[in-house]
């Protein structure tokens, strides 16, 4: 996608940019994709 910012690119595919930082922080600190899965299940506000 040669020209397009990362935040339009984010935009045209529904992304929220600050969640698209977040997801690519949890990666650095080496968590997978199931362990923010599962964190996110766990903090879930009980209604």
């Amino acid at each position: 996608m040669r020209g397009v910012s990362a935040q339009s690119n984010y935009s045209s595919k529904g992304l929220d940019r600050e969640w698209v930082q977040l997801m690519k922080e949890a990666r650095e600190m080496g968590l997978s994709k199931r362990e923010v899965k599962q964190f996110l299940q766990k903090e879930r506000p009980r209604i």
